[in-house]
């Protein structure tokens, strides 16, 4: 739902001769009034998603989803183990036969799940408005597990062992706890590995995308946009995604919102008539703004990245950054983290690709592009800061 200038004004009218009365407003509209935005789409709370995986087949795909984060052997020894458990079949029911509404009792799905751990699965399924049966949901799922819970008894112990033979042992065991022989998942395993093993998993990843006329974009339940409405005017034309560019917005800033910002590239008439304009906002208490109607739209926030990199803008300036500033915005720091991660998923973008002026590829910081013609001296982002993003964007 759209909040209107006039709307806000007469909510600020009516609560002023009724001040009692804003306990009835709802938290959108008190954010509209606290905040001073007055033109913009909350994030939608009712959308549906889908779910984005590389690869043609499915186990293809399970193949580029684990590759983009482990190691060949270590991808094969899970698929060796998810093979025999499913046959990558996310409606895979034991005891062989499918469905789309298991019960808990009974394992389910890649990894068959049951249980409390299949309550978990449904949960996120639930959270993202997708169905149980979903395979990247299920994906999702079982890198949580891995990372979390699973971490210290499979995925660090396949990490520090190069023998096929011994991830395929420690998976089964730990993680699949079938009580079956390994022999047939080593099998699975090595003939995985036989066949995509030389495959090239730059690309490789995964995303969920909701809303396909553009308005709240999801990768994980704590994800998502609001969009700027109006949105900024832009001069034009397409960008050829390749990359991001991180911005710090300028000293003193943190803390007053997505106006200042707003304000800031709407006056810059270094841009022209219309102003600069940027992709994406960050304010410092994590909220997320597409600032721009498309997210592909041409703008100019960076001499050297325009024409292939996203501008993301940071709340803040140095003295918000480094260390201190992490520490002091939390949310902030997880908001740029889940945006990066977003932007690689959803246009498939290289996390590392030279500063080429007017062709950069990969993150940056903006003071990468110190040295490109016409380009003036930035010092955002810190390496600090920088660095500790991307080490969050790698896990």
């Amino acid at each position: 739902m759209k909040l209107l200038l006039y709307l806000a004004t007469a909510l600020a009218i009516i609560t002023g001769f009724f001040p009692l009365q804003t306990r009835a407003l709802s938290q959108s509209q008190l954010d509209v009034l606290n905040s001073g935005v007055y033109y913009y789409e909350p994030e939608d709370t009712n959308s549906s998603c889908v779910t984005d995986l590389a690869g043609n087949s499915r186990e293809e795909k399970v193949w580029n989803y684990f590759r983009a984060k482990l190691e060949a052997k270590q991808t094969a020894a899970l698929m060796g183990n998810f093979s025999v458990e499913s046959g990558f079949n996310p409606k895979s029911y034991n005891p062989g036969t499918t469905t789309d509404n298991p019960d808990p009792s009974r394992a389910f799905g890649l990894v068959q799940w049951r249980g409390d751990r299949q309550t978990s699965l449904r949960a996120l399924a639930d959270k993202r408005k997708l169905p149980i049966t979903d395979l990247g949901v299920q994906l999702d799922f079982a890198w949580s597990e891995l990372t979390g819970s699973y971490s210290s008894s499979v995925l660090e112990p396949i990490k520090n062992t190069d023998d096929l033979a011994a991830m395929v042992h420690i998976v089964n065991q730990n993680y699949e706890v079938s009580g079956f022989d390994d022999s047939p998942r080593l099998d699975a395993a090595t003939r995985i590995l036989t066949d995509y093993g030389s495959t090239d998993s730059s690309l490789a990843t995964s995303s969920i995308s909701c809303d396909s006329d553009g308005g709240s974009v999801q990768l994980d339940p704590n994800f998502s946009m609001i969009k700027l409405s109006p949105f900024l005017a832009s001069p034009g034309g397409q960008i050829t995604p390749k990359g991001i560019t991180l911005h710090w917005w300028g000293s003193g800033s943190g803390g007053r919102g997505i106006n200042a910002l707003v304000s800031a590239l709407r006056g810059n008439s270094s841009c022209g008539n219309s102003g600069c304009s940027v992709q994406i906002g960050i304010t410092a208490d994590g909220k997320i703004y597409q600032m721009t109607k498309n997210l592909t739209d041409l703008t100019y926030h960076a001499i050297g990245g325009n024409q292939t990199t996203f501008g993301i803008e940071i709340e803040g300036g140095p003295a918000d950054f480094g260390q201190a500033g992490i520490d002091k915005y939390p949310q902030k720091f997880s908001a740029v983290v889940a945006t990066v991660k977003y932007l690689i998923a959803k246009y498939k973008l290289p996390i590392t690709g030279p500063a080429t002026c007017g062709d950069v590829s990969g993150v940056h910081p903006h003071s990468d592009y110190n040295s490109c013609p016409g380009a003036l001296f930035k010092d955002d982002i810190d390496s600090v800061y920088f660095n500790a993003v991307m080490q969050k964007v790698r896990q």
